[in-house]
């Protein structure tokens, strides 16, 4: 009689501090394995009804056949048990048994509907068998429910609450969508994710609790998908609008924010377009300081510099007329090309000033003393960017 009482109280102790034990283990899997064969079962009878309809030469209603009820009463009853099954183990044991429906449909549509089995259907079972059997034998310690704290969650006034204003969220937002034909991204955002908040594993995966006993959330995600652009510009707007879409349905106390992973050479698109034209600048007004330094003539350096100029541009239209974006290597090409630039205009204009004669003898020369190696050098240039 000791013996008795001291097991049982053992037993009840390790039940209230969430101890999941071995018989509680073979009973939650059963109730689990059991439902989802009654709800594998019925799905085929359901179906087996329905082409069994489509053959009769005179169709009549689903709901006037038996075999229809049997497979909606086998449906409730499975759905009872796998109801049941989480009073005994936890969600994340109950919930991989469910691909006993999967492994089941498969022999039984052979059997009950005469549709083939193919080698890629018996593989994806096998992984479906062995991803359950690996999730139920190594499962971590988890806390477990019983059916009464299940049955005391579920009738909470927040809780009821709380599915109500769900139910009210998705009303309203289909009225939006098909009576005032509101075809906003939000609006499908919050149409697909409401209903998912209602699963707690589905829930736990995008949002983020705290510890303490109220559940503040710290932090949450919701998905999107951009559509494809063709260009950086096109680039840089979407992740703008983008970003400017979710600034909008923030507030001061909740910070909200748009992340891609192509973000990151997005924003390097982005700043390029803007320290482009810094750099060019820079580069245009160290040439000209420099230039007038080493030439010592005003009128001279500024025939350097509207000569660089007249280049830049000509790239820039010439960019344009290809289909050419800024962007990284757009941006490093018309850097690179001012440097090129410059120091065959500027040895031209050093030259001209250094010999001697009249503006014309002097001009003569130049062409002639240092037109050959200024075309040496624009040429080994152009064979060079050829062969790297």
């Amino acid at each position: 009689m000791d013996d008795i009482s001291t097991t049982g109280a053992v037993a009840l102790a390790a039940k209230e501090d969430g101890q999941l034990s071995y018989q509680d283990f073979l009973l939650g899997c059963g109730l689990a394995i059991a439902g989802n064969l009654m709800i594998s079962v019925s799905l085929n009878v359901q179906k087996y009804t329905h082409k069994k309809n489509d053959s009769r030469e005179v169709e009549r209603h689903y709901t006037q056949d038996p075999l229809w009820w049997l497979g909606l009463f086998l449906m409730v009853f499975g759905e009872v048990g796998n109801f049941s099954a989480y009073g005994f183990a936890p969600a994340s044991l109950v919930a991989p048994l469910g691909t006993t429906t999967v492994v089941a449909n498969l022999f039984l549509a052979a059997i009950f509907l005469k549709e083939s089995i193919k080698p890629e259907h018996l593989f994806g079972s096998f992984l479906a068998v062995v991803g359950a059997v690996l999730l139920v034998f190594f499962l971590p310690g988890d806390k477990v429910l019983n059916g009464q704290q299940i049955t005391s969650s579920l009738s909470e006034v927040s809780f009821i609450v709380y599915v109500c204003i769900e139910l009210i969220i998705l009303t309203v937002l289909f009225v939006l969508l098909y009576k005032f034909q509101v075809k906003h991204a939000i609006v499908y955002l919050l149409i697909t994710t409401t209903p998912r908040t209602i699963l707690q594993d589905r829930v736990q995966s995008y949002i983020s609790f705290g510890t303490n006993p109220s559940l503040h959330i710290e932090a949450s995600e919701l998905f999107f998908k951009h559509r494809p652009q063709p260009d950086s510009s096109s680039q840089i707007q979407a992740m703008d609008s983008a970003r400017a879409l979710v600034a909008s349905v923030g507030s001061p106390y909740i910070g909200c924010f748009a992340y891609c992973q192509r973000y990151s050479s997005w924003e390097t698109d982005k700043t390029h377009t803007r320290e482009l034209y810094r750099n060019l600048g820079l580069a245009a007004a160290c040439v000209f300081v420099v230039t007038f330094i080493l030439i010592a003539h005003i009128g001279t350096s500024v025939l350097v510099f509207l000569l660089l100029g007249f280049h830049g541009y000509q790239l820039c239209r010439l960019d344009v007329s290809l289909g050419l974006t800024i962007d990284t290597v757009t941006s490093v090409i018309l850097i690179l090309a001012i440097g090129l630039a410059v120091d065959y205009s500027a040895h031209i204009g050093h030259h001209f000033m250094t010999v001697a004669g009249s503006r014309d003898e002097r001009t003569l020369t130049t062409l002639r003393e240092m037109g050959l190696p200024v075309f040496n050098g624009g040429f080994s240039t152009v064979l060079a960017f050829i062969l790297c």
